[in-house]
């Protein structure tokens, strides 16, 4: 948690326009997110080491999938909410796509602008990365206990 209140602060610098409010929350949903994504993956292993290189690694091969994503379609498509439920992938669209759009527009992510699509009517909105990231933590808490039974 103080990470990501250091992430929100330290953030007003650079991303001037956006609300801290909003960053801070996405990135605690994101935390929390990652965390459960691992918490999955260890039922995979039977040692915690092998498990936090593998999910290292897992994690990496999933900024890949987000980076192709937005790359065949650039424009914005359904691959690029479909990607963000993955921890890698919400990181990824909400930093690089809405954050980075959104400043560059002088505009920032905002209440007024949490929900305006940033694609070419794909629906990509900020508010809906978040919503999703929120989905992640309840699902993957949920594939943890079921697969951990």
């Amino acid at each position: 948690i103080p990470s990501c209140i250091l992430i929100a602060i330290v953030g007003m610098y650079p991303f001037e326009y956006s609300n801290p409010g909003i960053i801070l929350i996405f990135m605690l949903l994101w935390t929390a997110s990652l965390i459960m994504f691992c918490y999955f993956l260890s039922n995979f292993f039977n040692k915690s080491r092998v498990a936090s290189i593998a999910t290292s690694c897992l994690y990496v091969a999933c900024v890949g999938a987000s980076i192709a994503a937005r790359a065949t379609n650039r424009e914005g498509g359904p691959g690029w909410l479909g990607v963000c439920f993955l921890p890698a992938g919400a990181m990824y669209m909400f930093g690089g796509v809405c954050v980075g759009l959104l400043e560059n527009a002088q505009r920032g992510v905002t209440f007024e602008t949490i929900n305006e699509d940033l694609t070419s009517g794909a629906g990509v909105t900020c508010g809906k990365i978040i919503g999703i990231t929120c989905l992640d933590i309840f699902i993957y808490f949920f594939l943890t206990w079921y697969i951990g039974k």
